[in-house]
């Protein structure tokens, strides 16, 4: 399978045009090809984002996105007190 890394910020404008050019309704966008999430950035405030890719570096990189700020808060806490901890103290 030929893996190609693009770059989709030069296409932003071009595909936020066409939405609004063909006033394409709805609340959910998908991103077949997320590669760095840089679609998913882009469109995050208005609709909500289904991403996908082969990808595992992706997935990586789009969940970290996505954390909430209770679970990175979570997260810090474990790094300060230790993970046992951090377990223990909040049922993580």
């Amino acid at each position: 399978m030929l893996r190609y890394l693009g770059n989709k910020s030069k296409l932003l404008d071009f595909i936020d045009d066409v939405i609004k050019k063909y006033d394409i309704q709805g609340d959910t966008f998908a991103d077949l090809f997320a590669g760095t999430g840089v679609v998913r950035d882009y469109f995050k405030d208005r609709f909500k984002i289904i991403s996908n890719d082969y990808m595992y570096f992706s997935k990586v990189i789009n969940n970290g996105k996505c954390l909430s700020i209770q679970r990175i808060y979570t997260f810090l806490k474990m790094m300060k007190f230790g993970w046992q901890q951090a377990v223990m103290k909040n049922g993580v």
